[in-house]
């Protein structure tokens, strides 16, 4: 009698850590495969990960063979490796935290919440910003009223909820108009520019009419805008003039523009009093 062959593969502390881990994790093994020598290594394996990973400490005390990966096995025993929850909620954390840093919201607005929003008479204006907020909306937004209402605090408190979930981008228009002026002669730096603009999530422009309007700013603006509104990406843009008085400001290119933003825009009248002048 060939001894070797009769012994069994696991004995039954193993057998019992198998039908532990297969519990815990759901897997359900085919009837011939712990008679398989070839699955044996791959099977331990998978055990030996389970009983490290039910006692997680975290991403950063991991001590699994790759780290913020557990090892499962299919239906044949074979060996996988699949992102863990732990290094999925770093991975989540790491991505709001590079997009909360590449929104480039100035320190002074970054206080600026729905919690900490004075909603006054606006409350439809802000169901709308936060649905936008949450990804539950596919169009933007173009808020007008006088200065210091809250116009751009709602924008500001939109696009930090989004940042949660996708990229986003804030810039004044007298900022951005000064950056496209000062790169017309960088082809390459105003592509880079631009494409950044046109690609984000999420777009905030604050103050659009406070810029000095020109032919080549009107033109790269439609540029921007144009392709955001194709590419049904959102877009938050804040102004103290209507959508007419700004097409007006806007010479040749308003009409065009105007057409665009209530295109991709819901046009929302903010009112209030004057913030600033209390603060």
């Amino acid at each position: 009698m060939d001894m070797a062959r009769d012994k069994p593969l696991y004995n039954d502390n193993e057998l019992q850590k198998i039908q532990w881990a297969c519990q815990h994790t759901g897997v359900i093994l085919d009837d011939d495969v712990l008679t398989q020598s070839y699955a044996k290594t791959d099977i331990m394996a998978f055990v030996r990960g389970q009983e490290i990973c039910s006692q997680c400490k975290g991403i950063t005390e991991c001590s699994a063979d790759i780290t913020g990966y557990t090892p499962l096995i299919d239906n044949k025993g074979h060996l996988v490796f699949c992102q863990c929850v732990a290094k999925a909620r770093q991975q989540v954390a790491f991505n709001i935290e590079r997009n909360r840093k590449q929104a480039d919201i100035p320190k002074l607005y970054q206080t600026m919440t729905f919690d900490t929003l004075e909603i006054g008479g606006n409350s439809n204006t802000v169901a709308m910003a936060q649905k936008l907020a949450h990804g539950d909306s596919n169009k933007g937004l173009y808020l007008f009223g006088d200065p210091g209402v809250g116009k751009t605090h709602i924008a500001i408190a939109t696009l930090q909820v989004y940042l949660d979930r996708g990229s986003g981008l804030f810039y004044t228009m007298p900022q951005l108009a000064g950056q496209l002026r000062s790169l017309v002669k960088d082809d390459e730096a105003l592509s880079a520019l631009i494409d950044k603009a046109k690609t984000v999530g999420l777009l905030v422009i604050d103050d659009m009419g406070a810029e000095k309007w020109t032919e080549y700013i009107g033109e790269r603006m439609f540029e921007l805008l144009n392709d955001r509104y194709v590419n049904q990406r959102l877009t938050i843009i804040t102004s103290n003039l209507s959508l007419d008085d700004l097409a007006d400001k806007m010479a040749d290119q308003g009409p065009r523009l105007a057409s665009r933003i209530k295109g991709m825009c819901d046009v929302r009248l903010v009112t209030g009093y004057d913030r600033r002048l209390i603060d």
